[in-house]
Order: C-alpha cells, then sequence, then structure tokens
C-alpha cells in the first residue's frame, strides 16, 4: 500500500477560520508546555527523594540526568515509530492510551524496600527511577516530536513549520524547572508534590483529547487522510549530518552536567543549583529554535569563545572564596550559556524538513545522551580528577572557531565591547582589594587573549585551547595519591611536613608527618576546639562518629572505651585506614571500628546505644542535609545513653546552621549550644538537665543558642535549605 502525503504545500493546504486556527494554535502550545513541565518538575522531585539514600552526594543528580535522557531518547524512538507504522486516524488514541498506562506508576515515590548498595550506586540510581518514573517519563518524552507531527498533518497555517512547539515545549520546561525550587519545593512537601504532580498529569491527559480531536477535525488533506500511515520527505538525510546533530547535541549536554557537578559540589546538593544550569540549557534551545535560521551568528559564538577564557584560567582554583562566590557561579553559567546558545544555533541551522522532525529529534537526543554518559558515568572511571568540564570546553572551542572567525560590523563592536568589560573589571577589582591571585589574572589574560583574537581567532583558538589542555595535564598528574569515586575526587597532598586529605576543593583532615607522624589532632579536630573539649572530659565512652574524613578523631580512641566510624564512601575508607597516607586510624588499633554505609542509617540501625553521637559528614563543602533533619536528629537521639549529647560540625562557608539545629533540637526535646574557634564551629544538642554531670560543667562555657520560631525545621519531607544560605 502507498503512503500518501498527510500534509499538502501551503497552495492545496484547507483554510481554516481564524477563530479555529487560534483554538488549535493555544491547545496545541499548551499541551505541549504542560507536558514538558511535567517532565521537569518530576526530575528534581525523583531526585530529592533518592537523595537520603545516597548521602546527599551532588553525583546523584548528574547520574539520574543519564536517566532522563535516556528516557528522552526511548520516548523519541517511540513517538518515531509510532509516526512511521502507525495508521493516521489511530495514532493520536494509542498515544494518549499510552500516556494513560503512566498513571499506574503514580503517585511518585521510592519503591518500598529499595535500599542503596554500599557500590554500583550510578547503575542502582538508574534501575529505581525505572521503577518510580520511568513508564510515565518516556510517555511524557513522546510528546514533543508527536505534536508536532500532530500539527504538521493539520490545516493550521503554521503546519508547515511545527518547530514553534518545540520552543513552547522547551518554555514550559524553563517554567517547570523554575517554578520547583521557587514556589513548589518552599510550599509543598514531598508527598503533597508528587499528589499535585499525578494531578497534573491526569490533567495533560485531559488536553491531548482535545489536540486529538482538534487535529482529526482539521486535516491537511481530506482525502486519503484516513488511509495515511506517515508523510515522509524522502530525500535522504547523510550520515556525516546525522552525526553532526550528534556532536553539536552532545557538547552542550556534558557542559550542563559538568557546569552543575562544579557549582554544586561545594555548596549543596539541592534543586535550585541542579535546576539553574538545565533552565538556562533549556532557554538556549528555545533562542536557537524560536525562529529559522541558517547559520550561527558570528557574534554569538565570538562572545562564546571569548567568554571562555577567564573560566579557563579559575578553573584551578574553583569557585574562589565565599566572598566571590555569586561570581564565579554568575561567570560559569554566563559562559555556559553563551556556548551552549552558539551550538544550538549551529544546530538549528541544519535542521531537517518536517516530515523529518522526528528522526532530528532522535539524534538529539542520542547527541545528549552520550554527552551526559561520558560526564555521568564515564568520566569518573577514567579520570582521577574532574577534568571533563576543560575538556569539553576544549571541544566548544572547535565547534565555535569557524564561525567566530568572520569579521563584520557586529563582530568588531564584540571586540571593542569586549576590552571596554575589561577595563572596567580592572578598576573594579583594583577598588574592591580583590587579590591579585584570582581576579588579576583573569583581567591581565582576558585583556591579552581579547587583544590577540581582534588580530587572529585562529591563533586565539589554539592558546586557549593549549591553556585547557594544560589545566587537564595538571589536575590528572598531581604530585600525590588522588582517586576518585562515585562521591567526588580525594586528593593527599603534603606541605611543610603537613599532609592533608582534599575534598573537592575543602580540606577533611590533616596530619603533622615530618619528621616523623604525630597523632596529635589538628585543623578542627584540635584539643582546644568543640570536639576535643567534649571528647577530653568524656573519658571512657561509647562514641559514634559520622564521617571518617583523614580519621583524625581516632587520635582520642585511647581515652575511650569504643570509637564506630560510619563512612559511605569507600575511597575514604581506603585512605584513612592506609598507614602510608595517615596513621590515626591504624595506630587506634581494635579500639576504632569502620562500617562503610550511610551513617544516619548506621547509628539508627546499629542496635547499640552511645554515650556521644559525632556528625562530621561532608561532600566537599556541601551540607547533607539529610544527617540534620527532624528525623535524622530524633534517630541519633534514640540511640544516646543517658545523658549523652549528640555533637555537629556546623564548619562551611555558605550556611549558618545553628539556627536550624537549635530549632530542631526544639522540636525533638533537646537544646542546643555552640563552641566556635577561629577555625572551627560546633554545636551539641542535649537533653538540658539530664546531660551527664562533666558535659553539663563543659556546655556553660559553650554559648546557648536559643530557639527563633521564625527559622522553620528541616525534615525529610520539606528543607528550606536557601534560608540558612549566608555570604561572609
Amino acid at each position: 500500500m502507498t503512503a500518501p502525503t498527510a500534509r499538502t504545500d501551503e497552495a492545496t493546504r484547507p483554510e481554516m477560520s481564524s477563530g479555529g486556527s487560534r483554538v488549535l494554535n493555544v491547545t496545541f502550545v499548551f499541551a505541549a508546555g504542560l507536558g514538558s513541565a511535567l517532565i521537569f518538575l518530576v526530575e528534581p522531585l525523583a531526585v530529592r527523594m533518592l537523595l537520603p539514600l545516597l548521602g546527599g552526594s551532588p553525583a546523584v543528580w548528574n547520574t539520574a540526568m543519564v536517566f532522563f535522557q535516556l528516557a528522552l531518547l526511548l520516548g523519541y524512538l517511540v513517538a518515531h515509530g509510532a509516526r512511521l507504522r502507525l495508521p493516521w486516524a489511530s495514532r493520536p488514541w494509542l498515544q494518549i492510551g499510552f500516556v494513560a498506562l503512566g498513571l499506574l506508576a503514580l503517585p511518585v515515590a521510592v519503591p518500598t524496600g529499595w535500599t542503596a548498595p554500599a557500590s554500583g550506586q550510578a547503575l542502582w540510581i538508574l534501575a529505581v527511577l525505572v521503577v518510580m518514573i520511568g513508564l510515565p517519563f518516556v510517555a511524557l518524552s513522546t510528546l514533543g516530536p508527536t505534536l508536532q507531527g500532530w500539527m504538521a498533518e493539520t490545516a493550521h497555517p503554521r503546519a508547515d513549520e511545527p518547530y514553534f512547539l518545540y520552543a513552547a515545549g522547551n518554555t514550559g520546561s524553563v517554567i517547570g524547572l523554575l517554578g520547583y525550587p521557587l514556589i513548589v519545593e518552599p510550599m509543598f512537601g514531598l508527598t503533597t508534590q508528587a499528589l499535585l504532580w499525578a494531578l497534573g498529569y491526569v490533567s495533560l491527559i485531559c488536553v491531548l483529547l482535545g489536540a486529538a480531536y482538534l487535529r482529526r477535525r482539521h486535516p491537511a488533506a481530506v482525502k486519503d487522510v484516513e488511509t495515511s500511515h506517515v508523510a515522509v520527505d524522502r530525500t535522504p538525510i547523510a550520515m556525516r549530518l546525522r552525526l553532526r546533530w550528534v556532536v553539536l547535541a552532545s557538547v552542550p549536554s556534558g557542559l550542563l552536567l559538568a557546569v552543575t557537578q562544579h557549582i554544586s559540589t561545594d555548596i549543596a546538593s539541592i534543586p535550585l543549583l541542579w535546576v539553574v544550569p538545565l533552565t538556562i540549557y533549556l532557554g538556549t534551545f528555545v533562542v536557537a529554535f524560536a525562529r529559522p535560521v541558517d547559520r550561527c551568528p558570528p557574534a554569538v559564538a565570538r562572545i562564546a569563545l571569548i567568554g571562555i577564557l577567564p573560566i579557563a584560567l579559575t578553573l584551578p582554583i574553583g569557585l574562589w572564596s565565599a566572598e566571590m562566590l555569586v561570581v564565579g557561579i554568575v561567570m560559569h553559567l554566563t559562559v555556559f550559556a553563551l556556548v551552549a546558545v552558539a551550538v544550538h544555533f549551529q544546530l538549528s541551522a541544519s535542521r531537517p524538513h518536517p516530515d523529518r522532525l522526528t528522526e532530528f529529534y532522535i539524534w538529539i537526543a542520542v547527541g545528549g545522551l552520550f554527552g551526559g554518559l561520558g560526564v555521568a558515568l564515564a568520566a569518573p572511571v577514567i579520570f582521577s580528577a574532574i577534568v571533563e568540564y576543560p575538556l569539553l570546553l576544549l571541544g566548544s572551542i572547535a565547534i565555535l572557531w569557524r564561525p567566530a572567525a568572520a569579521d563584520t560590523p557586529a563582530t568588531r563592536r564584540i571586540d571593542i565591547g569586549a576590552l571596554a568589560f575589561v577595563a572596567v573589571l580592572g578598576v573594579v577589582a583594583t577598588v574592591a582589594g580583590v587579590p591579585v591571585s584570582t581576579m588579576g589574572a583573569v583581567v591581565l589574560g582576558f585583556g591579552a587573549a581579547i587583544w590577540i583574537l581582534g588580530l587572529r581567532i585562529r591563533l586565539f583558538a589554539i592558546v586557549l585551547a593549549s591553556v585547557l589542555v594544560l589545566i587537564s595535564a595538571t589536575a590528572l598528574w598531581p604530585n600525590e595519591y588522588q582517586t576518585r569515586s562515585f562521591f567526588g575526587v580525594l586528593s593527599v597532598s603534603t606541605d611543610n611536613g603537613v599532609r592533608t586529605l582534599t575534598h573537592g576543593s575543602t580540606t577533611h583532615g590533616s596530619q603533622i608527618v615530618h619528621p616523623a607522624p604525630s597523632l596529635d589532632p589538628t585543623l578542627y579536630y584540635q584539643s582546644d576546639g568543640g570536639v576535643g573539649r567534649v571528647l577530653n572530659v568524656t573519658t571512657d565512652q561509647r562514641v559514634a562518629v559520622v564521617g571518617l574524613g583523614a580519621g583524625t578523631l581516632a587520635a582520642y580512641a585511647p581515652q575511650h572505651r569504643e570509637m564506630v566510624f560510619y563512612e559511605i564512601d569507600q575511597a575514604v575508607v581506603d585512605v584513612a585506614a592506609d598507614p602510608a597516607q595517615f596513621t590515626y586510624v591504624s595506630s587506634a588499633g581494635p579500639l576504632v571500628t569502620i562500617e562503610t554505609v550511610d551513617g544516619r542509617i548506621g547509628v539508627s540501625t546499629s542496635g547499640r546505644t552511645f554515650d556521644l553521637v559525632i556528625l562530621d559528614a561532608f561532600s566537599s563543602d556541601a551540607i547533607p542535609v539529610h544527617l540534620l533533619t527532624e528525623e535524622a536528629i530524633t534517630a541519633y537521639r534514640d540511640r544516646i545513653a543517658d545523658g549523652g549529647i549528640i555533637l555537629v560540625h556546623i564548619t562551611n562557608r555558605y550556611f549558618d546552621l545553628g539556627p536550624v539545629l537549635s530549632r530542631t533540637a526544639e522540636e525533638v526535646g533537646l537544646e542546643a549550644w555552640e563552641y566556635s574557634t577561629p577555625i572551627s564551629r560546633w554545636v551539641a544538642l542535649g537533653s538540658g538537665d539530664a546531660v551527664r554531670p562533666e558535659l553539663a560543667i563543659e556546655l556553660m562555657s559553650w554559648n546557648q543558642i536559643r530557639p527563633d520560631p521564625s527559622v522553620s525545621v528541616w525534615t525529610d519531607d520539606h528543607a528550606n535549605v536557601l534560608a540558612a544560605f549566608i555570604l561572609r
């Protein structure tokens, strides 16, 4: 049987009334926007549910993104197959039936009995997400190309160019993403969020029914639509063009995860830091696909190429200091936006005829999946350091230098504007007293490179690429021990006789090793700090420690009956227990035991009571929210012997956790005291008059924290982390 086209040329397309056109347009745009919004609302919702099971690691989001990209690709394949194989008349109803099957998985929740393994966390995340949201997510992923295909088969005036629905879908995605951290998460707990999402899913099915009715009522050609299977442009697409689509889609996708990882590792694994980069990423699709283009604007490519330079110069110093945190985050996100929109303009310029749009989206999804797989799964196995970010920037240079080389009035204005910006930046940096080691290098390198850029862009690209290669090589070959796990990069370095363990950009313990290893506790754990003072007055006690680091607290083990460390990252255990690196643990002998498990789970299921529970778990400098919720503190309290206390390490650069802990303590019937030194802050939680005498005497010298009723209590269902954010 032949397959006559279900769309016609403009000259033979049936006319529609303006009212009918308007109704059809609104229905399809709303369906595309709502479907995309639901996709990007459920992503942070599902990952928020998984975080407590995986130690609050920022890697959870990046790994989940691989699932989302894989499900998106599967959805596009289903849509493509349906358009090729299913009859014109029955396609919409089968599509809606497939979406309705997703109701079987609702409301979204972690399957009963699923617990995270000690290893293979990435594969476990993929498996649990399949069970949680696999069916509805794939069903929703079919809607983008499907709705555009439906539009192309109608008599709507814009049916020949249905890509505007792609922009509408991405707009809905942006609304969903921004709505989650700004509206949904602050207002509702996870249980309510899941119920509201299910309600939105049901509403979408109703809208799709309306869209299917309008498609049937306003077909592009009355003749043959009942027997037509698909409208296909028979012009073959070259494999080279398909590969180009994959490459152009994979670089921004990989950069998305690399940037997210970079800005969240040292702060917190929270939805806001996930969705902002993803919102920018989708926004670049909206800009690039909003109208037809035949090439990437040279000025856009040039700005993006210039912007990569300050990123390259500052990558080795992370996000700078706490004072420069906002500047660092904005800089990385701005450059990411510039690069992504420039690359997506090239992708948009190569898009095919609407008859091939489902295949086009399949190859885009393949590229997105490759980028996600490379950053989330392959890079942690291949590299011992975070080098995927500079390598992806290197790939961006290879893509951008050719369109950026065009010498036009617009590009010349860009060069002049960039030079002016550098001059202003230098003045501001000088007045503000920003350290030369950070901003000074950026300003000088920025100015010099732009001057070179004005002469010859190919030379600039070579110089910039060389900088990124050097950064990658330096990160991969450190002077001493370095390893990488699901939870991040661990590095060991020795300077002036002091050996230091670093996780990300944050120090997690040190030991004096020259002229001989010393068992004196250092840094946050010194005897005159909060934890040292408590451990020195509570001798012959049973102590539980959540978080191992370099094992420094094992230096106090000889004063106690037993010290149990709970550490979720096996890589940390390997470093701390290796006497060639640190000797605190090995010197303590049988007094110290280590269990590789999430600390909250380990303490609450230990079946033992402790005289003291110490919380000292961080991922780089990021706070593990699930360890500090009301339910978590209650679990620790229930494992405390009469008169014991909970001691919490709250030293970090970006959050004031004292008020949160005092409010939580009030909710669970405890009181809170804080002890601070220039290098550490500790909070003790105990039952007031019931605290053991030696501890009560010690806590008299601490500052009691009075609960502030305006501070919200963190719970497993809801935690307003941003309310505790500070800039010092």
